[in-house]
């Protein structure tokens, strides 16, 4: 990880992107990690780099709790340690071979990376959250947070009853948590820093909506919104598809 993000906790995708067994690239602050799920259901982080010729492990596949790498075989546990080198059958790998991992944990419907070792706790929004849209912006966290935000606010001024209320973020939170305007549930979008010049915006609705899939589609359209019109001063108003029904939200 890179020194700004020693400390704390940075989202990487949302927590049904990631099957068992399934293996997937993510970077965070420039790093390249291989995000994994085992057979028992844990999700593990580490370096995208076996210790063998430095290929990239997110090509690799699983079996069990065990990581294998796709150029040579060689095999990892659960806790990064190289436990099989085909080429070598009956040789016991020094225990000095092992992948660099970081701490990986899921929380309100999302999978969050941290060094391996950070101390600071996870602080993650209670309640289910359900996956929307996952959305690539252009920009830097600092103006994905503030893009999202400013959209925020708009989406709540299509109702005076909530416009102004319930938006939560602060510039060391990869957070903004408000309320739909019209349904008054909850909308969580978790900005993951992948480059200087590049944020994934993950949005996520509250299981608890009372129509969850209207929910999904239109904070779907939202997040595609904020990319299509990355960098301008202001939205414009959202013009549903011909032919569609517009869910119960704020696009309403």
């Amino acid at each position: 990880m890179t020194e700004k993000n020693l400390g704390g906790w940075s989202p990487v995708g949302m927590s049904n992107a990631l099957s068992v067994r399934g293996v997937l690239r993510v970077v965070v602050d420039g790093m390249d990690l291989a995000v994994w799920r085992g057979d028992d259901g844990k999700t593990r982080a580490w370096e995208n780099r076996c210790p063998h010729r430095g290929m990239r492990l997110s090509y690799g596949f699983v079996r069990g709790n065990r990581l294998t790498c796709l150029y040579h075989g060689w095999g990892y546990d659960g806790d990064g340690a190289c436990v099989s080198i085909p080429a070598h059958p009956t040789l016991t790998p020094p225990k000095t071979i092992k992948v660099a991992r970081y701490a990986c944990v899921e929380a309100a419907g999302l999978v969050w990376v941290a060094a391996e070792g950070a101390n600071d706790p996870l602080r993650a929004p209670d309640g289910r959250w359900l996956p929307a849209q996952t959305i690539d912006l252009d920009l830097t966290l600092a103006d994905a947070r503030a893009a999202v935000a400013a959209a925020a606010v708009e989406a709540q001024a299509a109702d005076s009853a909530y416009a102004g209320s319930g938006i939560e973020t602060s510039d060391d939170s990869p957070l903004v948590t408000f309320v739909d305007a019209r349904s008054g549930s909850r909308v969580l979008c978790a900005l993951q820093a992948v480059a200087d010049d590049r944020t994934a915006l993950h949005v996520l609705v509250d299981a608890s909506a009372g129509d969850v899939k209207a929910m999904q589609r239109a904070y779907a359209e939202w997040g595609r919104r904020i990319r299509r019109n990355q960098g301008r001063a202001s939205l414009p108003a959202f013009v549903p598809p011909a032919g569609t029904v517009a869910p119960t939200s704020y696009l309403a």
